[in-house]
């Protein structure tokens, strides 16, 4: 990250010469061409107003986000540039071998049917009551005692 910085804030140094420079040459050529309002020739008042917008700029106005991305292009096209077809296809293929072979073990343990309800040795399942299976523990038929009012009752 301090590297992609430095080069980020080196890059608006030099963006910044450049844009200076511009104003410079924008300058000297609205001078010799007699560009000021008093003395301006009808036929030059487009470039005249062009030469005056280029000098009024500010150089330290540099669109950072324009040059950092720049600046991340250039490094991963760097970074890809020597890696040969060869390579880039086989890295290629291994990424979708992987995503194949997970999709389909997916698939696979998806379309089994589940197991069994697990049975314990103390809990009785009721086959009267396929579309409902109440808790086992907890059956509130009998009304609780004045002695116990909240602990439920087991059969």
């Amino acid at each position: 990250y301090l590297v992609v910085m430095r080069d980020v804030d080196m890059k608006v140094h030099e963006s910044s010469a450049e844009i200076l420079h511009e104003m410079e040459v924008c300058e000297k050529m609205y001078r010799d061409n007699r560009c000021d309002p008093a003395s301006r020739i009808p036929a030059m008042e487009a470039q005249c107003n062009a030469w005056s917008q280029c000098m009024d700029r500010n150089p330290l106005l540099v669109g950072r986000a324009k040059l950092s991305a720049r600046i991340i292009a250039e490094a991963l096209n760097e970074f890809v540039e020597p890696i040969s077809y060869k390579a880039m296809l086989f890295i290629f293929l291994v990424i979708v071998g992987f995503v194949t072979v997970s999709n389909v073990a997916m698939w696979l343990t998806k379309s089994r049917p589940p197991p069994p309800p697990a049975s314990h040795p103390f809990v009785s399942y009721s086959p009267s009551y396929p579309h409902h299976s109440p808790s086992p523990l907890f059956h509130h038929h009998s009304t609780p005692t004045a002695a116990s009012p909240a602990i439920p009752y087991y059969r």
